[in-house]
């Protein structure tokens, strides 16, 4: 969902509050990721594997700079920070696209 922020912001509190979103998604992913391989040997495997893919994409998505999606309030914010989480996702979103193909 969206997030809207109340009041007065710099863009310091509306970069940290916009990286929180694909952090998450991030940190789901590893999580996700973790317990698929455990469980590759079971049917819920695939549903670890599932959250992997669409986490990961999710978190790609909403780093890119465009427009409304949180990556552009996070390139202003601190290109740095940005590049580190892009990247992340998106070595995780092609990783994902490798190990878990859902074809």
């Amino acid at each position: 969902g969206a997030v809207m922020i109340g009041g007065m912001a710099d863009r310091n509190t509306i970069g940290k509050t916009s990286i929180a979103g694909p952090l998450t998604n991030i940190t789901l992913t590893l999580l996700f990721l973790a317990f698929a391989q455990v469980l590759s040997d079971f049917d819920i495997g695939f549903a670890f594997a599932f959250g992997v893919l669409i986490n990961s994409f999710i978190a790609l998505f909403n780093l890119l700079p465009f427009g409304i999606l949180d990556g552009f309030k996070v390139f202003l914010w601190n290109k740095i920070i940005w590049a580190v989480a892009f990247s992340a996702s998106l070595m995780l979103t092609i990783c994902s696209y490798v190990v878990f193909p859902m074809t």
